[in-house]
Order: structure tokens, then C-alpha cells, then sequence
């Protein structure tokens, strides 16, 4: 049998863990959009889902349903949903007519269960004290200790799925995945006031985590990941230090926009500072400028003199993030497209051109940006016209235009997305600005 731990030497190792904790990088988090798990998954438009076999199959394939159909990025659905016993015949067997779905998704549940098992163990407990000795205050010597035994029970829910996703075309399984979660809980004879939760409460923590997975894997979910500060910045005054330091407690207390305007005042004056680079990157990042935010890190990864691994993590993360809202946003222009209606001929004179770009299978879209009013900076006098004049001749040639003049930042960025989510494989896209270029920052 091993040799007991005496409970000060438990306490020390709790205490120095503890200190350790609190030596780590604090944690903010932050939202970013995550496309689904199966890759293949942004194809699929119109989804059915068959009663899973198994215990309380058709009760999933309902949440499941559910969970697809409320879904939403953005505000925008991204898929719809048919129930599977609305199909016809001609979808059920592959064949997908009108109104039918492009994907069902089919399985069982593997295990649906909850246990108790007796969890009996030897423990140490101090049987003879010696006299009151104090470390650090809290705890009393033990001259000798007994080994006694601890009855216990262990309740373990478990929830197990296979999950596969069929082409309702050819009824070819595209994708599939077995997905599983156990909870537990344990409670002791000698521990009176704690009471085991009911087996019905852990399994349905279990099985919302399975559908959990089965929504991330499916459709594309906004969620929330944590990112590390640096809560020491170099180069800094003392006043300039205590600021710094106030940005990073708003931070970890969840308030980024506090934070971030301290961060600001602070970068204006201290654009070489790489805690300062690194944490304006960071503020980029929350609001879901990921171009911003890599530009920032990668600014901030050029002011070390060594490797950092907190820069090199933030620009691993945004560059998977970024890669997956660009598959996101792909999906959301797909799903928002109209679909033009082709009229009996294309030789009809009295068709615009836009007309004739959608109906041969080619699809037009400009964003044109004309700027002439600045706050700090002197005005100009064309880009407005120019701008204007653009807009003008990109319709002519059957261009969609999204145009902003003289427009603040939030507009400008609205029209960006607004830009983007137009944007299909077959589009002609073109970006038209006239305005000042300046540096804001330290970015251009």
C-alpha cells in the first residue's frame, strides 16, 4: 500500500497550484463563426431527418430537425428542413422531385442508459493530534494516522449515437460519425449533505452534448473560444503601466469595449509596443475583423526579437478563422441568392444587360466606395463624382452596385458584408474606391 500524504503536504501542493494558476496568461473570449465539421456539409440546402432506430429515436430526429431548422448566422438560416414522412415516394427512394431534400440524415442510438457502480476506497484521516502547530495559519499537526474505508456510488449516464448523412440523390452515404458522452457523479456515506443527481439529469446533460456535436457537425454555428492576453506590456510609463493594467481587468471581466478604448489611447502614443500591438489585434479579433487582427499580430510578431507564443497562437487561430467565415459566408450567399426566373427568349431587345448576364448564367456585382469628407484630414474634391460616374457605367454593363458616400466606418463595413454575401461561384465581382489612403494605427 502507498505511503499516505499527509493532508499539510496536500495543502502546500493545493496552494502552489493554485499560485501557479494565477501566474497564467488571464482569458478572454471571444465569438467566431465555425463551419461544419463535415466538410461537404454547405452543399446540402434542404435536409430530412429519418427516425433514428433505437430508444427514443424518433424524440432525436425531432431535436435534430429542430436544431437545424433554428440555426441561424447572422439572422440567416443557412438550411430548411423537410419531415422525413412528408417526402414522397420519389424522395424516400432517391429520386428528389420538386420540394424534396438534397440530404437525410439517419442512425441509431447505440446506448442510452444510466448506472450505479460501488466506489469503495482506503483513505487517510489523522487519528491521534499533536499539539496545535500553525503553517500559514491553517493547518494542525498529526502525530498518526488510520486508514479507514469510504463507501461510495458512482452514477455514469452515457449517450451514444451513429450519425450519417445519405445524398438523397443517389442515397450514397456522403458522411458518418460515431458520437458518445458520459456523465457522472459520485457520492459517499461519510459526505451527508451531498446527494447523487438523478439518473434522468445526467443523461439528458449526456445527450445534449451529443447534440451539440450533431449541430457543430452539420451546419455552421457562431461560438465562443478563449484567447489569452498578455497582462504586461513593455515600453510603457508607470501612469502608462496602471492604464494597461485597468484595460486587461475590464477584459477579463467581459467588458472588451472598456478595454479596448483604454488599449487605444494607450497604442496612439506606444506603437511600438508589442503587449499593445498584440492586445489592439486582440480587440480587432472580438469585433470579427479578422483581417484587422491579422495584421495587427503579424505587426506585433515583427516587433519581437524571439518567437512568442502567444502571437504565434493568435495567428495560427484567425487564420483558421478565416478560412471558416469565408466558408460561412460562401454558404450565406448561396442560401440568399435569388434564383433569376429565365423569360421564353434572350433575344428580347428590352432586357437590360444585368438581365442578360443573369439569364446566360453569369452573375455581376461591384462595391464602389467614394469618399471626400474627412474629419482630420483635408477633403477632396472628385471622388464623390467618381464614384458616382462608376456606379453609373457598372450598371450600363449589367453590373448589381452596392454603393457608400461619405460613409462612416460602420456603413462602410456593412457594405463590405453586404458585398460578400452577394458573391456566388459564377460571380464577376469588381471593388471600385476613391478616397484618401492613410494609416491608422500602424495599419494601413
Amino acid at each position: 500500500m502507498k505511503s499516505p500524504i499527509p493532508p499539510a503536504f496536500k495543502f502546500f501542493w493545493l496552494l502552489l497550484a493554485s499560485w501557479l494558476a494565477g501566474c497564467q496568461a488571464p482569458v478572454v473570449h471571444v465569438n467566431v463563426l465555425k463551419a461544419p465539421e463535415f466538410d461537404e456539409a454547405n452543399q446540402y440546402k434542404v435536409f430530412s431527418v429519418r427516425p433514428f432506430a433505437g430508444s427514443n429515436g424518433a424524440q432525436l430526429a425531432r431535436d435534430i430537425d429542430a436544431a437545424l431548422a433554428g440555426n441561424r448566422v447572422a439572422g440567416q438560416a443557412l438550411v430548411r428542413t423537410i419531415p422525413f414522412d412528408t417526402l414522397g415516394a420519389a424522395a424516400r427512394s432517391g429520386k428528389t422531385g420538386a420540394g424534396g431534400a438534397d440530404a437525410i440524415v439517419s442512425g441509431e442510438v447505440n446506448e442510452s442508459t444510466w448506472s450505479d457502480q460501488a466506489q469503495n476506497r482506503e483513505e487517510q484521516e489523522c487519528a491521534v493530534h499533536g499539539d496545535k502547530k500553525k503553517l500559514l495559519g491553517l493547518i494542525k499537526e498529526c502525530k498518526q494516522y488510520r486508514t479507514v474505508m469510504r463507501y461510495c456510488t458512482q452514477r455514469t449516464a452515457r449517450y451514444a449515437v451513429t450519425l450519417r448523412v445519405v445524398d438523397a440523390r443517389d442515397q450514397r452515404t456522403v458522411w458518418g460519425k460515431n458520437l458518445a458522452h458520459a456523465v457522472d457523479d459520485t457520492a459517499c456515506q461519510h459526505e451527508s449533505s451531498k446527494t447523487l443527481k438523478p439518473g434522468s439529469e445526467l443523461l439528458g446533460t449526456a445527450y445534449s452534448m451529443v447534440m451539440n456535436e450533431i449541430r457543430t457537425a452539420l451546419v455552421a454555428t457562431e461560438q465562443s473560444v478563449p484567447v489569452k492576453l498578455m497582462d504586461k506590456a513593455d515600453g510603457l510609463s508607470d501612469a502608462g503601466q496602471t492604464t494597461f493594467k485597468g484595460a486587461v481587468a475590464f477584459a477579463k471581466e467581459g467588458r472588451m469595449d472598456r478595454a479596448c478604448d483604454l488599449f487605444g489611447q494607450l497604442f496612439e502614443q506606444h506603437k511600438q509596443s508589442v503587449a499593445l500591438t498584440y492586445s489592439m489585434g486582440l480587440c480587432q479579433e472580438a469585433h470579427g475583423r479578422l483581417f484587422e487582427a491579422t495584421e495587427l499580430y503579424k505587426t506585433a510578431d515583427a516587433l519581437t526579437q524571439a518567437p512568442n507564443a502567444l502571437i504565434s497562437e493568435a495567428l495560427s487561430r484567425v487564420s483558421l478563422h478565416v478560412k471558416d467565415a469565408n466558408k460561412v459566408r460562401g454558404a450565406m450567399a448561396q442560401t440568399a441568392a435569388p434564383s433569376a426566373a429565365k423569360p421564353s427568349s434572350i433575344q428580347d431587345e428590352a432586357l437590360s444587360a444585368a438581365q442578360k448576364a443573369q439569364i446566360q448564367g453569369e452573375h455581376r456585382v461591384a462595391l464602389v466606395i467614394g469618399n471626400a469628407r474627412y474629419r482630420s484630414i483635408p477633403a477632396l474634391r472628385n471622388s464623390v463624382n467618381d464614384a458616382l460616374d462608376m456606379e453609373g457605367a457598372l450598371k450600363s454593363k449589367g453590373f448589381e452596385v452596392i454603393r457608400v458616400t461619405d460613409g462612416s466606418r460602420e456603413q462602410m463595413t456593412q457594405a463590405v458584408r453586404s458585398f460578400e454575401l452577394k458573391l456566388k461561384e459564377n460571380s464577376t465581382a469588381l471593388i471600385f474606391y476613391a478616397g484618401h489612403g492613410v494609416q491608422a494605427r500602424g495599419v494601413n
